[in-house]
């Protein structure tokens, strides 16, 4: 028999986190039966995690759809799960749950594999990999349950608790932070500022914090909300929805919530798509636009595409399925992007530690290779391919991009013969990708006269 025990402090009281795990989690259904409920193998849920995900996760990773588990409550700090899949395997663990400390709660987690018949050679693979796998799930855990109950009034303080959880939240002077639910994914966002809504979109692999230099200025004039995007940062990391038209609904969906009838956006590399295609598909939502280190969408491409594809080709590298997420959270591949196309301390050491420090975290790590695989490349495709020449961009935009990075070869390019009429283009010499960071005053100045 192979077997894992093992455990992990959860910063929720017990009830809470036996709440979160038996009901929300697992999505187990109120059908009673002489005290056993059936789990229906969801492939939806929480934060893109059903029943499906998770029982894939606890037990050994067998799923067949015709499986069937069954939960077993025998009170407020127990619950046991079993399982038996085919001959030969049999499943059990348990979940207990009891207090440890003020308003925390210690989760066992145990699990028992018992191999029978011909099953039994895999005995020696199954002990040697448990451990690992089923300690990042605890991980996992501990961090939905402490994200899912931030708005029941366990708000996750600074430096502790969160989505990102174990990171410690930058402090800013003037910036409060806040979770808002979207269609089920909570985002996180950083507030300064007061007056009409600046949104800030931030690139890759960042989060709120690029902003942090040009924060200041901006909320002098506006109010300034920063968002974290899927996946980043301390806003949730679900497996899935990094395709271009659930990111645009992501935006559409806060400023919904924020009750934002209209704003003006300043966005930095996948961002600033995200906000072009927003400008496109909801103009009405988009009062004025600038982008930074990224071309507009419609640009046409020539020949000097030659001289570009080679510069990118990280770009592929984190799209590939396998090897995309392991290149995503790379301490090696980090430094590339920050250093490739950028004067020396354009992102300062802090920094780029602090954006690999989340990076490292294999769900966001996977959110980053998603991102690359189902957004990005095609959406860079669909520009070398004219996909979006046909569709007017109608919201004043200004594009500012350093002539020492990939984007302003792009942008030199110029624009197909009618379109790009609302776009102005600043290609700043000596500069690279990450404008923000190297010279914020400078970025928020031109966004400030551009937005007046």
């Amino acid at each position: 028999m192979a077997i894992f025990d093992g455990s992990i402090i959860i910063g929720r009281p017990p009830s809470v986190v036996f709440d979160v795990v038996g009901t929300h989690l697992f999505e187990t259904q109120p059908q009673w039966e002489d005290g056993i409920v059936a789990i229906r193998p969801v492939t939806g849920g929480p934060m893109g995690v059903g029943s499906k995900a998770v029982m894939e996760r606890l037990d050994l990773g067998v799923w067949r759809h015709e499986t069937d588990y069954r939960c077993v409550v025998f009170d407020q700090d127990r619950l046991v799960v079993m399982h038996n899949d085919s001959p030969g395997t049999h499943v059990v663990f348990r979940l207990s749950v009891a207090p440890a400390g003020a308003g925390e709660t210690l989760l066992r987690f145990r699990l028992e594999v018992q191999l029978t018949g011909g099953q039994r050679i895999f005995e020696p693979l199954a002990k040697m990999v448990l451990g690992p796998a089923r300690r990042k799930t605890m991980e996992d855990i501990k961090e939905y349950v402490e994200t899912a109950t931030a708005a029941d009034g366990f708000e996750p303080a600074a430096g502790t608790a969160g989505p990102a959880a174990g990171l410690p939240m930058p402090e800013l002077p003037g910036v409060s932070h806040r979770w808002i639910d979207v269609r089920g994914l909570r985002m996180h966002i950083a507030e300064a500022g007061s007056g009409e809504p600046l949104i800030l979109l931030h690139g890759f692999p960042q989060h709120w914090w690029e902003w942090h230099g040009a924060i200041p200025r901006l909320a002098r004039h506006y109010r300034v909300i920063a968002v974290d995007q899927r996946g980043f940062g301390w806003t949730d990391a679900p497996g899935d929805g990094y395709n271009a038209r659930t990111l645009v609904q992501d935006i559409a969906g806060l400023m919904g919530e924020l009750n934002i009838r209209r704003a003006r956006f300043l966005t930095h590399d996948w961002g600033a798509v995200v906000a072009q295609l927003l400008a496109m598909d909801r103009p009405e939502l988009v009062e004025a636009l600038v982008v930074t280190g990224a071309p507009d969408v419609h640009i046409k491409p020539n020949a000097g595409l030659l001289r570009v594809f080679p510069k990118l080709w990280h770009v592929f590298a984190i799209a590939a399925p396998g090897i995309g997420p392991r290149l995503a959270g790379n301490r090696k591949l980090m430094r590339h992007l920050f250093t490739a196309f950028d004067p020396e301390g354009g992102v300062s050491e802090a920094d780029i530690q602090l954006y690999r420090a989340a990076m490292a975290q294999p769900r966001r790590a996977a959110a980053g290779s998603a991102l690359y695989r189902t957004m990005l490349v095609p959406a860079f495709m669909a520009i070398i391919a004219g996909a979006y020449a046909k569709r007017d961009l109608p919201v004043r935009t200004l594009v500012i991009v350093g002539a020492a990075e990939p984007s302003g070869t792009l942008q030199g390019m110029g624009h197909y013969p009618g379109r790009g009429g609302n776009i102005t283009t600043e290609i700043l010499p000596g500069e690279g990708h990450f404008l923000v960071d190297h010279v914020p005053g400078l970025i928020a100045q031109k966004a400030l006269r551009f937005f007046a």
